[in-house]
């Protein structure tokens, strides 16, 4: 599903311009507005399209002090800051689902002891840096999406995915430090929560 902010991504074009400040049915949608939609429509909400936009690990750096206030607050309160702080989102995409279908099937939980059985399949791909990657390290990239630079922990993990091993499996088979394999559910909460906010992964649920 997809809902216009007040900035589409048309507003380049006479009949965009048009559509967007004249139109009469127009509505324009925040964060706020689309969980209100699907509230409203007696729909669950699933998750967004694109994680990047939602999450600061796109868009902050990790020892900012910002960043480190906004990772304490919850999903939507994140959600809400990082629309405001962007600023430029001119659509919404989301997926939605029946109310009865079990959260199991689909909400993500980090912190679940389930989590060590997800199935994270590539939603990008390896690119060259020209030898400017710290050793171990990755660079990935999707579509019109920047490029990012994964540390070493990270970069053994994701070189593992194949789309059918879950992320113990990931675990068992990457090169890490004997420090990190002695906290495995840590290192793999931190590395593929990234991964998954950068939307650069997707999951498979067994």
């Amino acid at each position: 599903m997809c809902t216009s902010s007040r900035y589409p991504c048309d507003v380049k074009y006479d009949a965009g311009l048009v559509d967007t400040f004249l139109h009469r049915q127009d509505r324009a949608y925040t964060v706020a507005g689309c969980l209100d939609l699907v509230r409203q429509a007696g729909m669950s909400f699933m998750n967004w399209w694109d994680n990047i936009l939602y999450y600061p690990e796109g868009q902050l750096a990790s020892n900012d002090y910002l960043y480190q206030k906004v990772a304490t607050l919850s999903d939507e309160k994140i959600w809400n800051f990082m629309e405001l702080y962007n600023g430029t989102l001119g659509q919404h995409c989301f997926c939605v689902c029946h109310p009865e279908r079990s959260r199991r099937d689909y909400k993500i939980d980090f912190n679940s002891e389930a989590l060590m059985n997800y199935i994270p399949v590539r939603r990008s791909q390896e690119v060259s840096s020209e030898g400017r990657d710290p050793a171990g390290c990755v660079t990935l990239k999707r579509d019109q999406w920047p490029r990012y630079t994964l540390d070493a922990a990270t970069s053994a993990l994701y070189r593992e995915i194949d789309g059918t091993r879950t992320i113990r499996d990931c675990f068992e088979r990457a090169k890490l430090t004997p420090e990190q394999r002695l906290r495995p559910e840590i290192v793999c909460r931190a590395a593929f929560r990234y991964l998954w906010r950068l939307s650069y992964i997707f999951w498979r649920i067994p």
